[in-house]
């Protein structure tokens, strides 16, 4: 691939179960200028929401690969994923490197566990019948809240974050023999359900760069309460590769 020469830094987001790419449209008035968000959209929502949802993990990883490499016009470029979007990035990454790709300077690994014990706490919510799987879907939070309130919103939120869940939990990993020579910084939120605290610091274990933590106060979306300091964290990371 022929890559501009910027001294940009393009930042790849992927957004969790049933999110929009329009989640990190906040992120714009703290980014510093020298990082080039690209939120990336998931499809069946969005400007995608004639595209068939996914319906499995390889689905959503072939779909990624694509969206991302589509948008790849440099090779100075990290990513940022959050939950579902965490595992897709790092599976991107290793999709990258098997391929021979150029793969991240820089990944951000947010309210996931790696791939060898995120299922321990995790079941099947993708087979709950449909009042079920609200309940359990907006204990964890992180949804609009009107959508509660309007059926025909709630009757079209079903099956997008359905499928996205079903990608998420059939997800089962192809065993990796290399590390990443890839730097990592992972988030987490200290009373998160899913990603449990001690299974996210064993992120590391899988890459050969730096690596670093941060805890956050808040569940599994910790994230829509922590913009400020997230969006710091990410600038005063990546201005080390401009």
């Amino acid at each position: 691939m022929n890559f501009s020469k910027t001294k940009k830094i393009k930042l790849f987001c992927l957004p969790y179960a049933g999110g929009l790419s329009s989640f990190y449209n906040k992120w714009n008035k703290c980014l510093s200028e020298y990082i080039d968000i690209c939120p990336i959209e998931y499809p069946g929502r969005g400007r995608r929401v004639k595209d068939p949802l996914y319906g499995n993990f390889d689905d959503a990883l072939k779909d990624i690969y694509q969206s991302i490499f589509k948008e790849l016009n440099t090779d100075n470029y990290a990513l940022f994923g959050h939950s579902l979007g965490c595992v897709l990035a790092y599976e991107f990454a290793c999709w990258m490197k098997a391929e021979k790709q150029v793969i991240p300077k820089h990944i951000f690994l947010s309210g996931a566990h790696p791939p060898n014990s995120f299922k321990d706490n995790m079941f099947n919510l993708h087979t709950l019948p449909d009042d079920e799987f609200i309940e359990e879907i907006f204990r964890y939070g992180g949804t609009m809240k009107q959508i509660l309130s309007e059926r025909k919103m709630l009757s079209a939120f079903i099956p997008i974050i359905r499928a996205d869940c079903k990608a998420f939990e059939t997800y089962r990993e192809v065993p990796k023999i290399d590390k990443l020579n890839c730097d990592i910084t992972v988030l987490t939120g200290k009373d998160d359900e899913i990603a449990l605290l001690e299974s996210t610091a064993k992120w590391q274990i899988r890459f050969n760069g730096s690596y670093k933590r941060y805890l956050f106060d808040g569940g599994h979306f910790f994230i829509n309460g922590n913009t400020e300091k997230i969006v710091k964290i990410v600038n005063e990371t990546l201005i080390n590769y401009v």
